[in-house]
This record gives C-alpha cells, structure tokens and sequence, in this order.
C-alpha cells in the first residue's frame, strides 16, 4: 500500500518464487557475500527474506502483524540477528519509508555510515 496516495500496490511473481528466491539467485549470480546485501521491506511478501539469514530492515511504517511475524519467524529460524526493526535509532529519523532503510543501512553497513554524515551535514 502507498499511503500517502492512498493506492495499492502490487508484486507479479511465479507461482513458487519469493523475494528471497531473487535475492539469492542475483546474490550468488553477481558473486556478493552475505556482508554486503541489505534487504529493507514491509509487507507479507517480504517475510521470506525478513526471516531469513540476509540482512534484512522492517521499516517502521509496517503494519503490526507484519513485525510480530517478522520477528517471531525470524527467531523461529535462528535468523534474529539478520532482522533489524527501523526506528529504534536515534539517527534523528523517523525509520519511515526510506528514513527505514537508511537507518537499515547504518545498522548492517558501518561502512557507508561516514557517506551518511556526509549527506546529513550538507543537505
């Protein structure tokens, strides 16, 4: 759902397929380790990847049962290190939308965190 327009959205995907299905087949195609994905979702068809060993971001503006089920599943699976629940850092971000998967990409990438500070303090 696209709240501020009031619309809904929606994924075309085969019959068996998942996001996670994507993301590991363009991971291991393109050669990247585990330490540089970083998946940002909300919905129930991001569940498969947030509850699996890919870092992983549930942006705050996701709907309750989708971040208990997130959460339960992932501990379900051993993954709970993978999952990171946005707005719960004082990054002076609300861990909306795209405030979420920055605030993701600060939490699992420390690396991009000086290019963070870079855009903050000229913008």
């Amino acid at each position: 759902m696209d709240e501020p327009k009031t619309i809904g959205l929606l994924d075309v995907l085969p019959k068996n397929a998942t996001k996670l299905h994507a993301i590991e087949f363009l991971r291991h195609q393109q050669g990247y380790s585990l330490n540089e994905v970083v998946f940002a979702g909300d919905s129930g068809n991001d569940l498969a990847v947030l509850s699996s060993e890919v870092p992983s971001v549930l942006v705050a503006n996701a709907d309750e049962d989708i971040r208990l089920a997130a959460h339960q599943l992932a501990e379900q699976q051993g993954h709970q290190q993978a999952l990171y629940l946005a707005g719960s850092a004082d990054l002076g971000m609300d861990g909306n939308y795209s405030a979420g998967v920055l605030e993701g990409v600060w939490h699992f990438l420390p690396g991009f965190r000086d290019r963070l500070r870079q855009i903050e303090v000229t913008e």
